[in-house]
């Protein structure tokens, strides 16, 4: 969700139940849950929540912009995906973050820059080669 605050002057992360990330010019995005569910009534749940959660946290008023859903991207291991996505082209991947974008994506993005630029192996556990058929014990 995206708020307007003109009072709140955050300007760092906040991250607890809920993160809250300065945008500028007294905007904030709030999230997120992990609700996936709309009632009968076509009210997104998740979006009741972290109203609630902003209306107990916050001490100064304010105001919701805009709201939206989506997915977060996870692999089965849990794990990120970094890499080269085909031997063929020049395209790149960091996916798979989960819930830990917010506080992965900066070192991630490091690792990747590393790995295009300076050709620095990326971290086995991370690396999207852990995918490739000759890396899988069974299929």
């Amino acid at each position: 969700m995206i708020i307007e605050s003109p009072e709140l002057k955050l300007d760092v992360v906040l991250k607890g139940k809920f993160f809250i990330i300065p945008l500028g010019r007294d905007k904030y995005q709030v999230g997120a849950t992990y609700k996936q569910d709309v009632n009968v009534a076509g009210e997104d749940l998740g979006r009741k929540k972290m109203k609630e959660a902003l209306d107990e946290l916050l001490t100064v008023p304010y105001k919701p912009l805009s709201y939206w859903t989506g997915t977060r991207p996870v692999t089965k291991d849990r794990k990120p995906i970094l890499g080269l996505m085909s031997n063929e082209a020049s395209l790149y991947t960091i996916n798979g973050l989960n819930s830990r974008g917010l506080l992965m994506a900066p070192l991630l993005s490091d690792w990747l820059v590393a790995f295009m630029i300076d050709g620095k192996a990326l971290p086995a556990e991370v690396s999207i080669n852990r995918f490739t058929v000759s890396s899988v014990d069974h299929i």
